[in-house]
């Protein structure tokens, strides 16, 4: 599957050689270079070739001498690089001598000057010797040429944290006035630069000019772009998902791919939830997935009309994210057609599926052990990137659990994930009232499964004594329940080990007096918005694989952890006797207290 086809690999080849200028360095082309050129609005920062000037300099030949060019030659040098003869000549010595001047340029002219770069080679050199200089600039620039100033700075993907300091206040003043294309530029930029806003005025600004464009159908890669943005800001605003839901419900049969994840992902991103826009977004994927031509309309200027590896992960975490119920169809359908397009350079976008299809509890074992092999380890291995190792020991260990000694993979991870509960953790609501309410009992909190870093308490209990031990890693599951099921493979990818055994493999059962028990906070990390019982994906997988394995879950709200910790000493103890009865017992346990004679008992 990962196997790199020639054909594929020769197009994709001749596509990158032929977007590339001298020296083979890409050039800086994008939604929105063109348009800068098109209005009268960006005139003063935009670099227009001159017939004069450009013959001047193209006669030049070997003999230009950088250093001796005016400002405007300089310009006309800079566009003469694209170029592909002229660039592969002068483009180094023409770069350095921008570099050079940056910092004596009026600031107008450094704008244009780094706009005429962006036609050509993208003088990154230069861009980074003088976006300092534009710090102070950006203050007082006026708004179209602060909308350029920013949009190039982003071509760089990131700026000194001053300019990026001035930028974010500026937005405050901008923002109001600018129409849903430069809003839509903005987002885009700040979003390549990585800038995090948190001024509520700013992002409810750019809130609302994204949901006026959806009312009126305005070009969706500006929505986009804004919705990018407020995304990485994780940002909630309601109003904004309900004219997203609306507009779905009227055009969604119109969405390409790489619309439908954004969005998507514009719920997801702060644990929102609309089901019927959820099936209809994955319902108009899937019928790309399986027909993948669609309609240009006058709106769509999303580049990406094909499907593509990437899009289809993004909407599959979007779907995994809340824990939608995805149909199984649906999921089969972006399964086949992973299988069909991904290739070796594709690895990580094939991660994040994985990662999502397992929220789903969906298990496509040819795609696992596609990702669990050799040459895909050591393709994540080699890129020394946190976050897919962190993905591959997560589909490893959830596929061992899910499908056992059956899964054909490499050798174990040789650094099991570690079951260390994160500090993070302990800002949850109530997760320190939990923690000390079970460490009373000599029961801490933990993260059993490694791989899934939700913490809760998880111990065992003896039917007959009604004596409790604690499980602080998966390790200690070897122990083992009368219900719980460990393969040894399973058992030897969290240890790192690989033992020989006499029977040569298969199934280990442990089987004990004891019975495992997890107890999990439902609060609102874990939790979709608004919900008191459905479960974000991620919460959604730890549950459905600690019961795989046999381990009993317990839910408990932020509200009953406080007032169980509030019940006087002799009452909280009459109450943990009882909840251990009801662990030990084959009734399925609930956290409960004390209320009046009777039992408030926590349903999902």
């Amino acid at each position: 599957m990962f196997a790199c086809r020639a054909a594929a690999v020769f197009k994709a080849l001749t596509a990158v050689a032929a977007s590339r200028g001298a020296h083979g360095r890409p050039k800086i082309y994008d939604h929105y270079f063109g348009y800068f050129r098109e209005t009268d609005l960006y005139r003063r920062t935009t670099a227009h070739s001159d017939p004069e000037l450009r013959r001047f300099v193209l006669s030049s030949g070997a003999g230009l001498d950088a250093s001796a060019l005016s400002v405007p030659e300089l310009v006309e040098a800079t566009l003469c690089c694209e170029d592909a003869s002229f660039g592969r000549h002068h483009g180094r010595k023409i770069e350095d001598e921008c570099c050079r001047r940056a910092r004596h340029l009026p600031p107008l002219t450094s704008v244009m000057l780094m706009d005429a770069w962006a036609t050509s080679l993208g003088g990154k050199g230069y861009l980074r010797e003088v976006v300092p200089h534009w710090t102070r600039y950006a203050c007082l620039a006026e708004t179209f040429d602060f909308v350029h100033l920013v949009y190039l700075a982003s071509l760089g993907k990131s700026a000194p944290e001053s300019f990026l300091h001035v930028v974010a206040d500026r937005l405050r003043t901008v923002l109001p006035v600018c129409a849903l294309r430069e809003v839509g530029i903005l987002c885009s930029s700040l979003f390549k630069l990585k800038l995090r806003v948190a001024d509520d005025g700013v992002l409810a600004a750019v809130a609302r000019s994204a949901a006026e464009g959806l009312r009126s159908r305005g070009d969706r890669f500006d929505v986009i772009s804004a919705l990018k943005f407020l995304r990485s800001c994780e940002y909630y605003d309601a109003k904004l998902l309900a004219e997203i839901a609306a507009y779905v419900r009227e055009v969604g049969g119109e969405l390409a791919v790489a619309e439908c994840a954004h969005f998507l992902a514009a719920f997801s991103s702060v644990a929102a939830y609309d089901g019927p826009t959820f099936r209809r977004l994955e319902r108009r994927v899937a019928d790309l997935l399986r027909d993948p031509r669609s309609t240009r309309d006058g709106h769509r200027a999303h580049p990406a009309e094909s499907p593509r590896v990437k899009d289809v992960a993004k909407v599959l975490w979007a779907l995994g994210h809340v824990g939608h119920d995805a149909d199984n169809w649906i999921l089969e359908t972006a399964e086949e057609f992973l299988e069909r397009r991904s290739a070796l350079s594709d690895v990580f976008h094939v991660l994040d599926a994985l990662q999502s299809f397992i929220c789903l509890d969906f298990y496509p074992r040819r795609l696992i052990e596609e990702a669990l092999s050799a040459d895909v380890r050591h393709t994540i291995v080699s890129s020394l990137l946190r976050k897919p190792s962190k993905q591959l020991a997560f589909v490893r260990m959830s596929a061992l659990v899910m499908l056992g000694d059956a899964l054909k993979g490499g050798p174990p991870l040789e650094d099991p994930p570690s079951s260390r509960t994160d500090r993070a953790q302990y800002e949850r609501d109530c997760f320190r009232d939990l923690a000390d309410l079970f460490a009373a009992r000599g029961l801490p909190v933990s993260c059993v499964l490694p791989h899934i870093h939700v913490a809760g308490v998880t111990f065992t209990v003896c039917p007959s004594s009604l004596t409790t031990r604690p499980v602080l890693d998966f390790c200690d599951l070897k122990g083992g329940s009368k219900e719980l099921n460990l393969s040894r493979d399973l058992i030897d990818a969290v240890s790192g080990t690989r033992k020989q055994r006499p029977d040569g493999g298969g199934s280990a059962r442990a089987s004990t007096r004891s019975t495992f028990v997890s107890v999990e906070l439902l609060d609102g990390g874990v939790l979709v918005r608004g919900s008191e019982s459905a479960l974000r994906g991620i919460m959604r997988a730890k549950v459905v694989q600690l019961r795989r394995l046999g381990v009993k879950v317990v839910f408990v709200t932020p509200g009953q952890v406080k007032a169980v910790s509030e019940l006087p000493g002799v009452d909280r103890d009459d109450w943990w006797v009882r909840f251990v009865k009801r662990c030990a017992s084959d009734i399925d346990p609930q956290f409960y207290h004390s209320v009046d004679g009777g039992d408030a008992v926590v349903t999902t």
